[in-house]
């Protein structure tokens, strides 16, 4: 009798530790599609601040949010692009101006990569490519590179925007 209860509490614990590990094994997949506010930061300069608009095609759009001088025009949306390369992993990418002074503009290209800490929560790396450089080429390297942190940007109702 005390083997066949010793082999049953084996078996069960055989089936317990795969399913542990299967559930383990198993990734959260993440959705990039909706609204996020992203926060960013060049060594040696002012956080910046976009709104990413991410469409659920791979397409989105830009919005620089930073401050500008009122002698420059307001910032117009821009166009960008997204992947998921991995379930909890995200790029995305697009064109920016950041003002310089009160005439001047500082255009490229962002490329943010990271990962989902949340399903409303993504941080990584953000990498500023100057008009002119390219993107395609392994070995460009970027103007600038720095931190990033985008949030989900939710309604009061908690509906995504």
């Amino acid at each position: 009798m005390m083997k066949f209860f010793l082999g049953c509490l084996g078996v069960i614990a055989v089936s317990a530790v795969h399913s542990i590990l299967a559930s383990c094994a198993q990734t959260q997949s993440f959705n990039l599609a909706g609204r996020w506010k992203v926060k960013f930061e060049f060594p040696g300069s002012e956080e910046h601040t976009l709104r990413f608009d991410a469409q659920s095609d791979g397409k989105g759009a830009f919005l620089l949010l930073d401050t500008v001088s009122n002698l420059l025009p307001p910032a117009e949306p821009t166009k960008a692009q997204w992947e998921q390369a991995a379930p909890d992993q995200a790029t995305f990418s697009g064109a920016v101006e950041f003002p310089i002074g009160n005439v001047g503009r500082d255009a490229g290209t962002l490329v943010f990569k990271g990962k989902f800490d949340s399903a409303d929560s993504i941080s990584g790396k953000v990498s500023f490519f100057r008009e002119g450089q390219d993107l395609k080429n392994p070995a460009t390297i970027p103007a600038k590179t720095g931190d990033f942190t985008a949030k989900r940007v939710t309604t009061s109702s908690g509906t995504n925007v």
